[in-house]
């Protein structure tokens, strides 16, 4: 089972190019630490 951690750059990236849904194509579980929810809230 691949999961995987990201930081907020990837992750701000696919959400700007409108890409964000590749992710449970490419991993079962994609786990978002707290303060990297709490910093891409604040990119929106």
């Amino acid at each position: 089972m691949a999961v995987i951690v990201s930081d907020t750059t990837p992750l701000n990236y696919l959400v700007l190019i409108g890409a964000i849904d590749i992710l449970p194509g490419l991993y079962i579980r994609v786990f978002v630490p707290p303060a990297v929810k709490a910093e891409l809230a604040k990119n929106i």
